[in-house]
C-alpha cells in the first residue's frame, strides 16, 4: 500500500506553492500610490480584501505590517509582520519590521531575540548586529556587547556605529584606558563624532 502511494505521488503533477507577488499587482500598485499621499487608512483599506482571500499572502501580509507601522499601529503591524514570517520563515525583512517596533518600545529584551533570530539567518547581518550591541548596552551585557562589536568590526572596520559601540561597551564596564582607545580610534575617522567626543571629557 505504501509502495501504491509513493507512486501516485511521483506520478501527480508537480505543484509549486511558491507566491507570485505579480498576482497582486494591481492592489499592491493601489496601496503604493495611497502611501505615496500620506493615505495610509485607504492604503491598508485597498488591501484588506486581498488579504482575506489570500491570508496566507507573504507580500499582502508584509506590505499590511509596514502600513500598520507607519501608522503607528504596532500591535495590528505585528501580527502581519508575523503572518509574513509564517509564509517565509527566513525573510529579514520581516524581522526587521519586528525590530523596529520592538526598539520604538524600548522592549531591549525583545530586541535581543529578534536579532538574534536574524543572525541565525544571516550571521554578519548589519542591522541585527548593531540592533544586538545597542540591546546588549541597554541591559547592561557589556562584555557580550563588546565581543560582538568585534565581531563586527572584523567585517565592517570603519563603521562609525560599531566603533561607538565598541567605546561605550569598555566605557560601560569601565575599562577606561580601553575605552579611551577606542574612543579615539573613532575620532581619527570620524574627528566630530558627539559621542566619542563626550566620552572623552568624562574619561580624562
Amino acid at each position: 500500500m505504501k509502495f501504491v502511494l509513493s507512486m501516485l505521488l511521483l506520478l501527480a503533477p508537480f505543484r509549486s506553492f511558491a507566491e507570485s507577488f505579480s498576482d497582486h499587482a494591481a492592489v499592491l500598485s493601489s496601496s503604493y500610490e495611497l502611501e505615496g499621499q500620506k493615505k495610509y487608512k485607504e492604503a491598508i483599506e485597498a488591501l484588506v480584501k486581498a488579504v482575506k482571500k489570500a491570508p496566507d499572502s507573504y507580500i499582502l501580509n508584509y506590505r499590511m505590517g509596514f502600513l500598520y507601522a507607519v501608522s503607528g499601529l504596532t500591535a495590528n503591524a505585528s501580527e502581519h509582520f508575523n503572518a509574513a514570517l509564517k509564509a517565509e520563515p527566513q525573510s529579514i525583512e520581516a524581522l526587521v519590521g519586528l525590530l523596529n517596533i520592538e526598539v520604538a518600545k524600548s522592549n531591549w529584551a525583545g530586541v535581543e531575540a529578534l536579532t538574534e533570530k536574524m543572525l541565525v539567518v544571516d550571521p554578519y547581518n548589519y542591522i541585527a548586529g548593531w540592533n544586538k550591541i545597542k540591546a546588549f548596552i541597554m541591559l547592561g551585557k557589556f562584555d557580550e556587547g563588546l565581543a560582538l562589536a568585534n565581531k563586527f568590526l572584523k567585517v565592517y572596520p570603519s563603521d562609525q556605529t560599531l566603533l561607538v559601540q565598541k567605546g561605550m561597551c569598555l566605557g560601560y564596564a569601565k575599562k577606561n584606558a580601553e575605552a579611551i582607545a577606542a574612543y579615539k580610534n573613532v575620532q581619527a575617522v570620524y574627528p566630530l563624532d558627539p559621542t566619542a567626543s563626550a566620552a572623552l571629557k568624562l574619561l580624562k
